[in-house]
């Protein structure tokens, strides 16, 4: 597998690296597929959302009518990681944790063959982290105990390894869980071949949810 080398040539934005698949710091177009319960929710880029610049982006579930598992999902696919390693690094926040049951990260790794998926679910509202096992359960991580803060930036990696369909590694608030030992999900049959990250968000029953992220980047790089 291969690590970033920290060799770039000055006149070349790291964007047009073919080890970078998504490198998205919320100022420009917004162009992310977006699905969700709909009505008045939120998927924009916002200076309100902001971690780094101007802008960040900006996800809530609906408040006219809102209700518990109200959700908001925005999704990009992009070409399958020739080394293997895949890698998602983000910024997050939320403003009011207690309103929002969940915020989760997955990579979609689809091979030709089978589709896998890794993620993380955070649970703001209860202060627990999860990971999505081999069966397609969200089992909790001991290993990484929080209470999550209104309006406390946090950075969370996730990485897998689509060679062999495991997990690596998942890292937030300066803690690490080790999960190599972890198969990633395979959840159905496919011809296709791509990469994806997804980002949703839940309500709880007090809901809106809601998430602030900025920084976001996927690719074949741990050091990126």
């Amino acid at each position: 597998m291969r690590d970033y080398f920290g060799n770039l040539p000055i006149v070349s934005s790291m964007g047009f690296m073919r080890g970078i698949m998504v490198l998205d710091d919320c100022e420009g177009t917004m162009t992310w597929i977006v699905t969700g319960t709909g009505g008045d929710d939120v998927h924009a880029y916002e200076t309100a959302a902001a971690w780094q610049g101007e802008k960040g982006l900006h996800l809530k579930t609906r408040t006219t009518a809102t209700a518990q598992d109200d959700w908001v999902h925005l999704q990009k696919i992009f070409d399958h990681p020739a080394s293997g390693l895949l890698v998602a690094r983000l910024r997050l926040c939320t403003p009011d944790a207690a309103k929002t049951k969940s915020i989760i990260v997955t990579l979609r790794d689809d091979d030709g063959s089978q589709q896998y998926a890794a993620a993380i679910m955070l649970a703001p509202a209860t202060n627990k982290i999860y990971y999505l096992n081999s069966a397609g359960a969200y089992v909790e991580l001991t290993a990484i105990p929080q209470t999550f803060a209104n309006y406390n930036w946090y950075t969370l990696e996730l990485a897998a390894d689509c060679r062999t369909h495991k997990y690596l590694h998942v890292r937030f608030n300066g803690l690490s869980a080790d999960l190599s030992a972890q198969a990633m999900y395979n959840d159905a049959a496919t011809s296709g071949r791509s990469a994806q990250l997804r980002l949703l968000v839940t309500a709880a029953v007090t809901g809106p949810g809601e998430a602030y992220m900025d920084n976001i980047y996927v690719g074949e790089y741990l050091e990126a």
